[in-house]
Order: structure tokens, then C-alpha cells, then sequence
């Protein structure tokens, strides 16, 4: 399922933010994103340890499915 119904739009738009929000001004973090079926869940890397923290996660209502176009836009 792309992510396209309101409710799914306004998950993914609240955990982004608080990715966003956990972030300060002084310290640079990474957080990335995962789909396992219909979970979303968001990691904040830690670089020192060499592990993934597990941060928030959310049960959407379908699998969460990603695409993009090929380089030459003629494929999706």
C-alpha cells in the first residue's frame, strides 16, 4: 500500500517530526525509517555503539510499500 490514506499520512507525519524534534541544535543524529509488514519503525543510529536504537514504531492498517522512478523516469 503507498502511503496515501490520511491516517497513514498523519503517522509517518508525526514520526517524523518527533525524529525531527529529538534532534538538537548541537548534535547532529541519524534516524532511519523501516517497514516489517505493516509496522513503521524509526532508528536512531548510534555510530559508537555500531547498533540501531530502536525509537517509536507504528501498526499502520496495510504493508508499507516503497517505490521510486528509475533515473530515466520511463519506469516506476
Amino acid at each position: 500500500m503507498a502511503i496515501s490514506s490520511s491516517p497513514a499520512r498523519l503517522m509517518l507525519t508525526a514520526l517524523t517530526l518527533m525524529a525531527a524534534a529529538a534532534t538538537s541544535a548541537q548534535t547532529v543524529k541519524t534516524v532511519l525509517h523501516a517497514a516489517a509488514g505493516p509496522e513503521l519503525i524509526t532508528y536512531l543510529a548510534n555510530p559508537g555503539a555500531a547498533t540501531l536504537d530502536k525509537q517509536a514504531s507504528v501498526a499502520l492498517p496495510e504493508n508499507v510499500q516503497e517505490a521510486w522512478p528509475h533515473p530515466s523516469r520511463q519506469w516506476l
